[in-house]
């Protein structure tokens, strides 16, 4: 399930690097020099190695290309069983900061405040029995 669906839409971008790819190949040239067979065999060795990197780089823009439209589409997951259970215990960590930007005053409290409460809104939350760091 995902929070945006509409935005796995992205996904059709992936047609994106293959119209490019398509485009931006490149024509072999041809070089006329019939005593060059050596710049022959180095062309198709080059040839094939290019090829290789073309597909590869074709593969890696398809995917984050489709990676970015699932993150966008903000996938979210409904537990069953024993995940869903909201009475066990959970180990969290509340991380503060406490440089000198939290000091800012807004409304007659600091940032610093605000985030505390937040905390102790959260550590009401929690089920009895949690660890919190």
């Amino acid at each position: 399930m995902f929070l945006n669906p509409w935005l796995l839409g992205g996904v059709t971008l992936i047609a994106v690097p293959i119209v490019l790819h398509l485009i931006m190949r490149q024509r072999p040239r041809h070089i006329e020099f019939p005593a060059l067979r050596f710049v022959r065999q180095a062309k198709e060795q080059n040839r094939r190695t290019y090829q290789l990197r073309h597909w590869l780089l074709l593969f890696l823009r398809m995917a984050v290309i489709a990676l970015l439209a699932f993150a966008l589409a903000r996938p979210t997951m409904q537990a069953s069983g024993w995940l869903a259970n909201r009475t066990a215990p959970v180990d969290a960590v509340l991380l503060f900061d406490t440089a000198a930007h939290m000091g800012y005053r807004h409304e007659n409290r600091t940032r610093l405040d605000a985030a505390r409460e937040i905390a102790d809104w959260l550590l009401e939350q929690l089920p009895e029995e949690s660890r919190v760091s």
